[in-house]
């Protein structure tokens, strides 16, 4: 079975798309900007995260958490990451379309988006 998991890999050519479709993920990350935040993207292959810091520098743990919620509730699946758990981590499978991918970073601001306003501020 391994064997044919492997064929398939490489008859697909999933490394190669991997590699693409994580540079335009990434490329999705970095256009976000709003203005209450720093954002940070950064990511290899498909494994990719976008770090949120308030204005002060400080991590935006609750921020984060509230985010991965409501994407959730959307029906993504991201990851609380990195030490202070204020990385919004995407792991998705190799077979993504990049159609998916920008569905996903869409919604993904539209969460921000209200999220960040002085009124729901965590």
């Amino acid at each position: 079975m391994a064997l044919a998991n492997i064929a398939e890999i490489r008859s697909q050519k999933l490394p190669d798309k991997a590699d693409q479709r994580g540079k335009e993920l990434l490329e999705l990350l970095q256009q976000i900007h709003i203005p209450s935040l720093n954002l940070q993207a950064r990511g290899a292959g498909l494994m990719a995260g976008l770090e949120l810091r308030q204005a002060n520098g400080k991590p935006a743990t609750g921020l984060t958490m509230t985010i991965i919620k409501s994407m959730l509730h959307k029906g993504f699946l991201l990851l609380p990451e990195g030490e202070h758990g204020n990385v919004i981590g995407f792991t998705p499978p190799l077979i993504i379309t990049n159609a998916q991918l920008r569905a996903a970073v869409k919604q993904l601001q539209i969460a921000l988006l209200p999220a960040t306003s002085p009124r729901h501020r965590p």
